[in-house]
């Protein structure tokens, strides 16, 4: 549970870092106590199981240790920790999936055949011109998006983060949601060629 102190102490943890260079322990136990129910949360609504997320949360702090015990100073800390912890999770997702894809591909061989590859084509098209798209977005739309969409926050969550009111958040969210659609749009207009 977060204590009330931690709520003024969370600007802290960005570049102002209140803790000696030298204690990283101290610096992740700080961290730990101060995200460390906002983390499970978010990773359990990725992975859906709480304790997945608990074992996740855990590697991502391992990460954070073993990099600043090699001299590696980590200064967007909560950043830092979100990030790792989102990468971890979608990575054990996308194994999970492939070995779920395997295992029936092995009981169904006939069932399910592997995607053309055109189809293979047609997705890396997409997701390329999406994460151009998503860098293309102005500055607080971009940030919007990937609190909410992509590190899982609530708008209210978000709101506190970008120090704004939810309602400012909701509004930046459904431009880039729109900006995202038109450029799908766009990109189904350039393979269907000129009418």
């Amino acid at each position: 549970m977060q204590s009330d102190s931690s709520a003024s102490a969370e600007g802290a943890i960005g570049t102002d870092d209140p803790f000696p260079e030298a204690d990283h322990s101290r610096r992740l136990e700080f961290l730990y106590r101060d995200q460390h129910v906002a983390l499970v949360r978010m990773l359990s609504r990725k992975v859906h199981d709480i304790e997945v997320a608990r074992e996740i949360a855990q590697e991502a702090y391992a990460e954070i240790y073993a990099r600043e015990k090699k001299g590696q100073r980590i200064t967007m800390l909560r950043h830092y920790l979100f990030r790792t912890a989102r990468n971890i999770a979608f990575d054990r997702l996308r194994k999970q999936a492939v070995r779920t894809r395997d295992t029936h591909l092995a009981s169904h061989p006939a069932v399910v055949a592997a995607p053309s590859a055109e189809q293979v084509c047609i997705q890396q098209q997409e997701s390329l011109y999406l994460q151009e798209a998503i860098r293309r977005l102005p500055p607080r739309c971009k940030q919007a998006f990937q609190l909410v969409q992509l590190e899982g926050l609530s708008v209210a969550a978000a709101a506190k983060e970008m120090n704004a009111l939810p309602n400012t958040v909701s509004q930046l969210c459904s431009r880039a949601y729109a900006h995202l659609a038109r450029a799908l749009a766009e990109l189904d207009q350039t393979r269907k060629g000129p009418p």
